[in-house]
């Protein structure tokens, strides 16, 4: 259902000036590597995302309606299954070259049922970063990748401002585990896709449609969330030690079609350029502020953090492409650009446009998720060669 991606690592240096990684130490220029989603990799009963897909889509809770996934193999079925395949993975990347590799840490699985810990999980995750380290592979975690468990979920997850100390309180457990062995740490990962996906088209969960008042919530709470977890890690024994981060899914939408249709197509990019693409998450990186809009009603929703801009000692930069879209929201393509499996061109420009907007915040940038669909891989090599080029030119260009 879900494509494991590919990422290229930039080097990080923390604002003290030393550096405390040791891959660089050995004078390696980027941290380079893959990236993978564990539940979207392989699956997990305990989550909200596995309780989803076996709902029908547009309404979850009507027993009619169409399945939420399509394709020959799905994770209910098949799926690349690193949890179990571990060892097979971790030695591929390092045969790809790889000294870095990104992977989530599913709440879901360390903590099924509130208040239980799964030691088993606890074990596996321990073996594979026991592998990384044998292969000489620095792991980057992230502690929500879309997504958490189902208890979470049914308590009204992000929805509910007093939920954000429960996931406080999983981020601490996280790193009380493993933050002897993982020093780069995500609290989330794209909180304005899983925003814009789930409570706005309904594509992703809990698969609300139009809720733009509670989207606007939703994405508040979640960077309510990364504040406070930050700095919740940071008071830790260990926690001046680890880098923690946010990711965000870069992502420009450009209107195309007749004039007048333009114009309706227009629009609505200007809407996804605001809610999921850099618009929201770039004010609030530079500012703090975050503001939110609604069509008809205007602003919405408006919160400042406390500190001015908010904490943060590295940012992800998620980007496959920019989205060309038609007035009936029909993905497109410019003339002489190549389109994906995943109906997105190949477009390079952007990569370099997106790492140029987060130098802005002053502090290290990874990629840390790129990529291409293409079953006949005859455009992979040129998309990995367009983008290494986007990424030399943002460097010489410093």
């Amino acid at each position: 259902m879900v494509q494991t991606r590919s990422s290229i690592r930039e080097p990080t240096t923390p604002a003290d000036g030393h550096d405390s990684n040791h891959v660089q130490e050995k004078g390696e220029v980027f941290h380079k590597g893959v990236a993978i989603s564990m539940w979207q990799n392989s699956g997990d009963d305990d989550s909200n995302w596995t309780n989803f897909i076996r709902s029908k889509y547009p309404f979850k809770s009507l027993p009619f309606g169409v399945k939420r996934y399509s394709g020959k193999y799905n994770l209910e079925q098949s799926c690349p299954d690193t949890w179990n395949r571990y060892e097979e993975d971790i030695a591929l990347a390092k045969k790809a070259g790889c000294n870095a590799f990104r992977l989530s840490i599913e709440w879901s699985r360390i903590e099924p049922q509130r208040g239980t810990i799964d030691q088993a999980a606890v074990a596996r995750y321990n073996e594979m970063l026991d592998r990384m380290k044998e292969e000489g592979i620095e792991p980057n975690a992230t502690l929500h990748h879309f997504t958490h468990p189902q208890w979470f979920d049914d308590l009204g997850g992000f929805e509910n401002q007093e939920n954000i100390s429960i996931f406080v309180g999983w981020a601490l457990k996280a790193t009380e585990l493993f933050g002897n062995r993982i020093t780069y740490w995500a609290t989330f990962n794209e909180p304005t896709c899983a925003m814009f996906l789930g409570w706005i088209t309904g594509m992703h969960p809990p698969g609300k449609v139009l809720s733009c008042i509670t989207a606007g919530k939703v994405l508040m709470h979640k960077l309510m969330a990364h504040c406070a977890a930050y700095e919740a890690i940071k008071r830790t024994p260990m926690g001046p030690s680890l880098q923690v981060g946010l990711v965000h899914h870069h992502i420009t939408f450009l209107a195309t079609g007749p004039r007048f249709l333009k114009a309706l197509a227009g629009y609505a990019a200007s809407w996804m350029n605001y809610w999921w693409g850099y618009e929201l998450v770039h004010q609030w990186m530079l500012t703090g502020k975050f503001t939110w809009h609604i069509p008809v009603l205007g602003q919405w929703l408006e919160w400042q953090y406390p500190g001015g801009r908010p904490p943060c000692d590295w940012f992800g930069v998620n980007y496959y492409s920019r989205a060309v879209v038609t007035w009936y929201m029909k993905p497109w393509c410019l003339p002489g650009e190549t389109m994906t499996d995943m109906y997105y061109p190949i477009y390079a420009d952007g990569l370099y446009e997106s790492l140029m907007q987060a130098k802005q915040y002053n502090m290290p940038i990874y990629i840390t998720e790129t990529g291409i669909a293409d079953r006949s891989d005859a455009n992979r090599a040129y998309m990995i060669d367009k983008y290494m080029q986007a990424v030399s030119c943002s460097l010489h260009t410093n």
